[in-house]
């Protein structure tokens, strides 16, 4: 009879190979799981996260050293650090925007602001604007889904790729 270890119970456990697994794991020893997720996750899947422009490779070198300066598009690895540095720029920036739009929103819905004026970054499709009422300020709507993906044109980020990669880093 086999019997795993705590080790290989927590491997078993992931939707990933085991050699993905194992790297979670691993990282998450480190103090790295949101890291290490990101990066399974980013070389795990389809569309990275940094817009790729199809056969210009002096183009592709320059979006990715914009999130690493150093990267060598030869080298996978090299290529898969500059995609999470994207990731994590996102993260940080995009929900930054979020949590200060919701803020405005609480602010608004509990009389706290002003005046009931749009967001300075949703504009028309704040969600100050909306119902007093309303309490689903965190889904995504079709018009944040613009907003969302005007900013990541704007830092050649591909939209689908980084709401993907926080899905999937969600249900694991």
């Amino acid at each position: 009879k086999l019997i795993l270890s705590e080790h290989g119970r927590l491997i078993s456990a992931m939707p990933f190979t085991v050699e993905e697994a194992g790297t979670v794991v691993y990282g998450a020893k480190q103090g790295l799981l949101h890291e290490t997720l990101a990066l399974i996750a980013i070389t795990s899947a389809k569309p990275m996260p940094i817009i790729t422009a199809f056969g210009a490779d002096d183009a592709n070198k320059i979006n990715l050293s914009r999130y690493f300066p150093e990267v060598d598009v030869k080298d996978p690895k090299s290529v898969a650090i500059a995609h999470l540095a994207a990731y994590v720029f996102w993260s940080i920036h995009w929900n930054k925007i979020r949590r200060h739009e919701m803020k405005e929103h609480f602010n608004n819905c509990t009389g706290q602001s002003g005046a009931s004026a749009p967001s300075h970054f949703f504009g028309k499709y704040s969600l100050s604007r909306n119902d007093k009422f309303s309490h689903n300020i965190g889904s995504w709507t079709p018009e944040m889904d613009i907003a969302h993906s005007d900013w990541c044109r704007e830092h050649f980020i591909n939209p689908s790729a980084v709401k993907s990669i926080t899905q999937n880093m969600e249900v694991t």
